[in-house]
């Protein structure tokens, strides 16, 4: 089978998002399956090129890099690229054959489910994030672009992380909604357990008797990184917190460290590899997901994978799913949770959550929707 995957964020971006593309493409050709992405190019790519066997195709950008994708300008120009990239797919993917087309990106949906009709070939959505998940925070146009979307732009395979946005899509489209799991890269995670250096890392950021937080991801305004500051600031001493991230909101992290003099005790990391970043969770007592909005969040599981404990507001998934080491709260109480919660932490790989969130199990439901 070939299959044409259309995606905005994908290798070598180290989003989750991007990480989650990628590995179900290395999977889907550990498989025998031949896999084509398109995606759009960014700084200091090229325009085509294989990676572990997996074609990979950057016709143009999809917005301004010094912006964020979800400004209001990014998302013009997100809409409009979607549309050249259309006409650019009728020209690109003449005398190709595909078997499959599947959409990972809100503004590509509508792409592949025509290129799908117009082919004749099924066609497949994927809904992480989605406007309506914080409709509190959005434009009346952002909310009403989305249900164009879902009521005309989705494939004929529709699958969504939460329940809630299941629903919304089952109102007005025709399509099979499914919810799916797995986000988790087994393989890297393993060997980041494997090859832990604990005790060296530990000794970089937090003395032998200090408990050491971590929070990882985009210090966007969504994630609420400068909320984890605060909490830390409530802490006794004996708390160290590593930042792991850039984004825009780097500054208001920034001052957040200085409105409560925080200095000796904050750590910002920066953007750090996959491998890094899973290598200073499988080290922490504790992860903090502070963030406003989540669909499925990938660093809440791959902290439960590791056996870290996990403090996070109940966003997404994560409110339907039940775990030992897993505490929701609003952000305002992680401090009294923080320390009620026992951070003894187990040094075995926690291949319970491993196994039912890994990204084979979501490869499985995609790829038996094509096969069936």
């Amino acid at each position: 089978m070939h299959l044409l995957v259309l995606t905005e964020d994908f290798y070598p971006s180290v989003s989750g998002g991007a990480h989650a593309r990628w590995r179900f493409a290395q999977i889907a050709t550990q498989r025998g399956h031949d896999v084509t992405v398109v995606t759009p190019r960014l700084p200091d790519t090229p325009v085509s090129e294989f990676v572990d066997n997996i074609e990979i195709t950057r016709p143009f950008p999809s917005h301004p890099s010094s912006l964020p994708p979800a400004s209001s300008i990014s998302t013009a120009t997100r809409i409009v690229h979607s549309g050249a990239l259309f006409g650019w797919l009728q020209w690109w993917a003449r005398g190709r054959r595909f078997d499959a087309v599947y959409s990972a990106s809100n503004t590509l949906h509508w792409v592949a489910a025509a290129l799908g009709r117009q082919r004749g070939i099924p066609s497949l959505s994927f809904v992480g994030y989605t406007p309506s998940m914080r409709p509190e925070t959005q434009s009346s146009i952002k909310l009403a672009l989305e249900r164009l979307n879902f009521s005309h732009g989705m494939g004929d395979h529709v699958f969504c992380r939460v329940p809630a946005i299941r629903d919304l899509i089952a109102e007005r489209s025709e399509a099979d909604v499914q919810l799916i799991h797995g986000i988790l890269n087994d393989d890297r995670i393993r060997s980041a357990h494997e090859h832990a250096q604990e005790a060296e890392i530990r000794s970089t950021y937090a003395d032998p008797d200090e408990q050491l937080l971590v929070v990882a991801g985009r210090l966007s305004e969504e994630k609420n990184v400068p909320a984890a500051v605060n909490v830390l600031h409530e802490l006794p001493q004996s708390y160290q917190l590593v930042i792991i991230g850039g984004g825009p909101q780097r500054e208001a992290v920034q001052n957040a460290i200085d409105r409560h003099e925080e200095h000796e005790r904050v750590t910002m990391c920066g953007e750090l590899s996959h491998e890094k970043t899973l290598s200073l969770i499988d080290a922490a007592d504790g992860l903090l997901l502070p963030s406003h909005t989540e669909a499925y969040p990938t660093v809440a599981f791959e902290g439960l994978a590791l056996g870290c404990t996990v403090f996070a507001t109940p966003v997404g998934i994560l409110t339907e799913v039940e775990h030992p080491r897993l505490h929701l709260s609003p952000v305002e109480d992680f401090s009294k949770a923080i320390q009620s919660a026992s951070l003894d932490r187990t040094r075995e790989l926690d291949v319970n959550t491993l196994e039912e969130y890994s990204m084979e199990q979501f490869a499985n439901q995609i790829l038996g929707a094509i096969e069936a």
